[in-house]
């Protein structure tokens, strides 16, 4: 499996579940939405299931790898541990696109 960085082609903010949500381009065509909330543990919670997560497992995904990623930019914060909720995530109109987190938006 490759472990070529993937960018997501928009971001999304859920305010009410304090969420992020990525949307990738679809090895198969389409798109890809992966959502990043943080769990009352602390950890992250990841909701996302694909075609590459049934073959190679959600911890292989690079959607899941770099939708973590992002939302670590987007809340300017390390996360050590996160969990997987193996469900497609549907687009929703509550949701507010947002720019993609940067490198750059950490350091301002």
């Amino acid at each position: 499996m490759s472990t070529r960085k993937i960018e997501p082609i928009a971001t999304f903010e859920w305010k009410i579940a304090q969420s992020l949500i990525a949307m990738f381009p679809s090895i198969q065509g389409g798109s890809e939405l992966v959502l990043c909330a943080k769990a009352k543990d602390g950890s992250v919670l990841v909701q996302h299931t694909c075609m590459v997560c049934e073959m190679y497992g959600h911890k292989n995904c690079p959607y899941v790898k770099n939708a973590l990623f992002f939302y670590m930019l987007y809340k300017k914060q390390r996360f050590e541990r996160y969990k997987i909720a193996p469900e497609r995530v549907v687009l929703k109109k509550e949701w507010e696109q947002i720019p993609i987190p940067s490198k750059q938006s950490v350091t301002n």
